[in-house]
């Protein structure tokens, strides 16, 4: 039996980064790696849309991008519904990332959040910036 992908959690400002730089940033080229799978639920998308319709978001993205970029999340993410219920993030509405991993069994949440970045891991899942899931997976 081979080895399974890495099983990763994006923060929804990491999709709308990919979003806004065109998918031409450093997240890229993770998105496009055939050794991740990415993970979504139903509340992570509509974070997503939420922050991509802001005014201060707008102003990079046309109805084109924005296309495209839905195209490509819907490709790309296994979609899953959440089961459990976690509640230990200080931040509150950040606790569904945790449960989301919780359930999928994800190795890495890539996160720029302060709140989730403290915990340093939940279960069996490493939280870390991008920079960090950089570096860790290029030591490999």
């Amino acid at each position: 039996m081979g080895k399974r992908n890495s099983r990763i959690i994006l923060d929804a400002n990491w999709w709308v980064s990919f979003a806004i730089m065109r998918f031409q940033n450093k997240i890229a080229s993770v998105i496009t790696n055939p050794a991740f799978d990415f993970f979504s639920c139903d509340q992570l998308e509509p974070e997503i849309k939420k922050i991509l319709n802001e005014k201060r978001i707008q102003k990079y993205l046309d109805s084109k991008i924005k296309k495209e970029f839905w195209y490509y999340y819907f490709e790309t993410v296994e979609y899953f519904k959440i089961k459990s219920s976690i509640s230990i993030s200080r931040d509150k509405k950040d606790n569904y990332l945790l449960a989301v991993s919780k359930d999928v069994n994800a190795d890495f949440l890539i996160t720029g959040d302060k709140e989730l970045l403290v915990l340093k891991g939940f279960e069996n899942t490493l939280i870390m910036t991008l920079t960090e899931f950089l570096k860790y997976i290029n030591k490999k």
